[in-house]
């Protein structure tokens, strides 16, 4: 099963750079790549840094209710995540992520990861809002037109709404199922602490603060992506920044091999194209950027990972064996 995942990652993968590569000659993208200006992409790896901390930041304000640990923890713990969905496929990173701040810290797996979750949708739901609201001002490409991002977030809200008030039928399907005891009382757990994490938004003042974290974080994303344009020297505002950044968004849910290879190429070329950029252009660009965004987590993930001793081998044993749940 593991190595299936792991094929179809990779052919995930191979269709996405086909159709990044389909049409473009090699030689002129690297001549695209040898252009960009090093000055503005050194600034971009300082971003890249910032948006770090801040992600860290609106980590620890989601978790805070729950257990108040020092900003470095979560900082260590997002690094490590990161690195393993740049290293290994369809984003095991978030598995390792909250086994990393729950090992290092005594936490409930399951409370932890459910707080990912919540990471995940304030990222996923403001991207949303964003490609809905320039969708009135240029005219968007139709994978991803209007009408499709709005009941693709629709069904997204309406999920995170059912599985919110969906707690006591979870628990009450289990007390059904469940053959024995033992396992139910595991699955109640597991399923309790999930919740204990989710409900942590429901304080106002959590959530207010979330959100505004979450404002400043994709801020940063665009500052990063807009220094890239700059490198480059293309002819797009700010605003191109924000679709750059959406489109990565985007890149990023789509299942494949390590480190979004292909996904993200393709996306950024699809989103270049809405402002008459060439493709030869496009495909520079694209990687040039996901580099600079892979390079700095990776080798800070690697540092922390090393460090704490904790393997790969234990984190697969635990999901095998179905222990990613409470203490």
């Amino acid at each position: 099963m593991k190595k299936l995942s792991f094929l179809l990652g990779i052919l995930i993968s191979f269709f996405f750079l086909y159709l990044a590569f389909r049409g473009v000659n090699i030689a002129e993208v690297i001549e695209v790549i040898g252009s960009a200006k090093i000055s503005y992409l050194m600034l971009g790896l300082f971003t890249v840094l910032l948006g770090l901390i801040v992600r860290s930041y609106r980590w620890k304000i989601i978790t805070s209710q729950y257990k108040n640990l020092p900003l470095k923890e979560f900082f260590q713990a997002t690094n490590v995540g990161l690195m393993t969905n740049n290293v290994l496929p369809f984003r095991l990173g978030d598995i390792m992520q909250a086994y990393f701040l729950a090992y290092k810290n005594n936490l409930s797996k399951s409370t932890v990861l459910s707080t990912i979750v919540l990471e995940r949708l304030f990222d996923l739901i403001f991207a949303g809002l964003l490609i809905i609201c320039s969708s009135f001002f240029i005219l968007l490409p139709r994978q991803i037109g209007r009408i499709r991002v709005i009941v693709f977030m629709s069904v997204i809200c309406i999920m995170v709404f059912l599985i919110f008030r969906s707690k006591e039928r979870f628990i009450g399907l289990v007390e059904k199922i469940a053959p024995s005891d033992k396992i139910r009382n595991n699955i109640k757990r597991l399923v309790e602490n999930f919740y204990t994490g989710l409900h942590l938004v429901k304080d106002k003042k959590t959530f207010i603060n979330a959100v505004l974290c979450t404002v400043v974080l994709w801020v940063v994303y665009v500052t990063t992506a807009y220094l890239c344009i700059l490198s480059f020297g293309l002819k797009l505002t700010v605003f191109g920044a924000v679709i750059i950044q959406c489109a990565t968004a985007i890149s990023v849910i789509i299942p494949s091999s390590p480190g979004y290879i292909g996904t993200w190429e393709a996306c950024l070329i699809l989103a270049l194209s809405i402002f008459g950029i060439l493709k030869t252009q496009s495909l520079g660009f694209a990687m040039v950027s996901h580099f600079l965004s892979w390079l700095p987590v990776t080798v800070i993930g690697l540092f922390f990972f090393i460090k704490s001793g904790i393997s790969f081998k234990k984190i697969e044993t635990q999901v095998d064996n179905n222990k990613i749940s409470a203490r």
